[in-house]
């Protein structure tokens, strides 16, 4: 969905590769994970398919200073991201 290698996404978690190969059900990984679910439900429900989800990550958004969404993602902010789209889809103002 996201297009982020495993390497990047566990080191985004905290987590090394192999620990999350090795039991990516893991307790501990379900609440970091939980934030990814959210953005994915509100991206799917909007965009309709993974592909153009990923595009709207990828690209400069002016709600974030011309940051990619990605980026944010990247440097463990996924809530910030979350939060905005959860915003934009129950009609709250930026």
């Amino acid at each position: 969905m996201f297009g982020l290698p495993l390497a990047k996404l566990a080191r985004t978690l905290g987590h090394s590769p192999q620990a999350i190969l090795k039991n990516p059900d893991a307790e501990s990984l379900q609440d970091q994970l939980s934030v990814f679910v959210r953005i994915a439900t509100v991206l799917l429900s909007l965009f309709g398919s993974a592909r153009k989800s990923r595009i709207w990550l990828n690209a400069p958004n002016p709600d974030l200073d011309k940051k990619r969404p990605m980026e944010l993602l990247e440097r463990g902010k996924a809530e910030i991201i979350a939060a905005m789209l959860e915003d934009a889809v129950l009609g709250h103002p930026a």
